[in-house]
């Protein structure tokens, strides 16, 4: 799908006030059945943000990294 038509598509679902996930070259945000917001890449869920706010990772997370 083109880029054009992917913001097509986003603006489309941020005026409907909705959408069900994000998807951006190869990771994908998403919301589970007990609303939490998952984070995807490959296939695999990498990260979780609960609904009550705690962050659960698939590895180790790094504090004070240099970006």
């Amino acid at each position: 799908m083109s880029k054009a038509r992917d913001l097509a598509d986003l603006s489309q679902s941020l005026s409907n006030g909705s959408f069900s996930s994000l998807s951006f070259s190869g990771w994908t945000v998403s919301q589970d059945g007990s609303g939490n917001l998952t984070f995807t890449n490959g296939g695999s869920v990498k990260a979780k943000l609960s609904s009550d706010g705690a962050l659960s990772a698939a590895d180790d997370i790094a504090a004070f990294e240099s970006l």
